[in-house]
């Protein structure tokens, strides 16, 4: 069966809980999985040049928040990270009286777009990996095993492209940025659904996730989208709602269009 999760399911559990949830979650939707326990999960189906999507199943402080911790506004205004010539009003969920350092949107808010995409009877090819923020271990893991896993290797090469749900609002709220990445068609095409990238604003870069350290031995274009969410690492960060109900709609736009018109793109380096 599968279950629905409520986003505050999800920024309550321990990485550990939500690697078994995410497990049952892809085997209840049909997936075939590739598992190194602690490192990475790997979800494949039968669907024809899908888009990966990718989200981290850490966060920062180690014991996440407690529910009564965690408060809805449903209109609550912010600025970006680093910027306040823009302005957010909308709903927000954050912390209040919490022992927690962070609210943990970052990457709760990833994997719960992905999980919604799940629900709504698509079937992206899905990796879930562990400790991003210390160093993209599980991704680094996967990047090691893919040497030495071909079959799995070639079924990613035959994705759409990588799109990772794992961006704050640094500049803008709907942010994208890319990683040694030159395909300007592909460029093009993530912008037409509405993301910001750093050609608009050369302040809009990436350090490092995961989808950069796996795009050193996959071949399709990455990026790292908006997972709506802000000043994250802190006891400020902000689930921005109605941006991730935004980038969840942008998703299923862009997975649409890639079905319907057979469209792949490949990275250019």
């Amino acid at each position: 069966m599968n279950k629905t999760y409520q986003l505050t399911d999800l920024l309550t559990k321990t990485q550990e809980e939500l690697a078994s949830i995410a497990q049952e979650k892809l085997t209840s939707c049909g997936y075939t999985l590739e598992i190194k326990e602690g490192k990475y999960i790997v979800g494949t189906t039968e669907t024809e040049n899908p888009i990966t999507l990718l989200a981290h199943l850490d966060l920062v402080n180690k014991t996440p928040p407690q529910p009564q911790d965690i408060i809805f506004e449903s209109e609550h205004t912010t600025t970006p990270e680093r910027t306040d010539e823009r302005t957010y009003t909308g709903a927000v969920y954050r912390l209040e009286n919490s022992q927690a350092t962070c609210l943990g949107a970052d990457d709760r808010n990833g994997i719960f777009a992905i999980f919604s995409l799940l629900d709504k009877g698509y079937r992206p090819y899905v990796i879930f990996t562990h400790d991003e923020e210390v160093g993209c271990v599980g991704g680094g893991q996967l990047r090691e095993d893919l040497e030495n896993l071909p079959q799995l290797r070639d079924i990613l090469n035959q994705s759409a492209m990588l799109i990772q749900v794992d961006r704050g609002s640094k500049y803008h709220f709907d942010e994208v940025v890319y990683y040694n990445e030159k395909n300007e068609q592909f460029m093009d095409f993530i912008q037409d659904f509405g993301f910001t990238d750093g050609r608009k604003d050369e302040r809009v870069t990436g350090s490092s996730t995961d989808v950069r350290v796996l795009s050193e031995i996959l071949t399709p274009a990455t990026c790292n989208v908006s997972a709506g969410y802000v000043r994250e690492h802190g006891e400020n960060e902000l689930c921005l709602w109605d941006g991730l109900t935004a980038t969840i709609d942008k998703l299923e736009r862009i997975m649409r269009k890639c079905q319907a018109e057979g469209l792949v793109f490949e990275k250019v380096r």
